[in-house]
């Protein structure tokens, strides 16, 4: 700026131009010019005609939405308002899944009114791998449908306890649109860690249903009894 920081005008104007904590100094193109602190989460950055600084909100192609981990029994968790027009894809994550029993999850859609989505059928199907982790592993196809939600494993695969671990992710094409709804899914589970006596397995698949309502959330549920602990997310896509 021409003057050296001791310069008594420059530590006098500077003084006069910053009046709040967190102030950050200046120059346009007249003289000093004090940029006012930004709130919580802000970025600073340059203005779109690049002379001046601003704050701006960070913008991402990818963010997480909302999650929750799971560390007492529940039968289920809702996402309401998680699908919005911001975003053309979602993904759904859950990791270090225990359950009460030999289960296996639904993910349902829920309407604006919170209610969940059992008018319609969720179709789902995948190829899977299963058997012992010291063994010739098997094979194999299914597919199942039902009125309460996707199925990201077959009906038998996940058994209960902390000496078990289930992961998974599903992916959801526009939800929130008119048309009808597809899904593809991964999702993988352990039962006990021995590899002599454990249990895994993998699956890999898709879902879709048919239906012309727009759903804004969805509900991560068991089909019976309930999940112990675990860690689930949902995370927007913008294309």
């Amino acid at each position: 700026l021409g003057q050296g920081a001791n310069d008594p005008a420059w530590v006098n104007g500077s003084a006069k131009t910053l009046t709040t904590q967190g102030d950050l100094l200046y120059r346009d193109g007249s003289g000093l010019q004090r940029l006012a602190k930004g709130t919580a989460n802000k970025v600073l950055a340059m203005n779109s005609a690049a002379n001046a600084p601003e704050w701006q909100t960070v913008s991402s192609d990818v963010v997480k939405i909302a999650s929750v981990t799971i560390s007492s029994t529940t039968a289920y968790v809702d996402f309401q308002g998680c699908f919005t027009d911001t975003y053309k894809h979602f993904s759904l994550k859950w990791n270090n899944l225990t359950t009460s029993g030999s289960l296996y999850p639904e993910i349902g859609f829920l309407k604006a009114n919170n209610s969940h989505a059992t008018d319609i059928t969720y179709y789902s199907k995948a190829m899977q791998i299963t058997n012992q982790l010291s063994a010739v592993t098997d094979g194999g196809a299914w597919s199942q449908n039902d009125s309460q939600g996707f199925r990201p494993m077959n009906t038998w695969t996940m058994a209960g306890g902390l000496n078990a671990a289930h992961h998974g992710e599903m992916t959801f094409t526009s939800p929130q649109s008119s048309r009808g709804k597809f899904v593809m899914f991964q999702s993988n589970f352990i039962q006990n860690y021995e590899v002599g006596n454990g249990t895994v397995g993998v699956n890999w698949g898709m879902g879709g249903i048919i239906s012309t309502t727009s759903y804004t959330g969805l509900r991560f549920a068991t089909n019976t009894g309930t999940f112990n602990t675990g860690d689930i997310a949902i995370y927007g896509w913008k294309q």
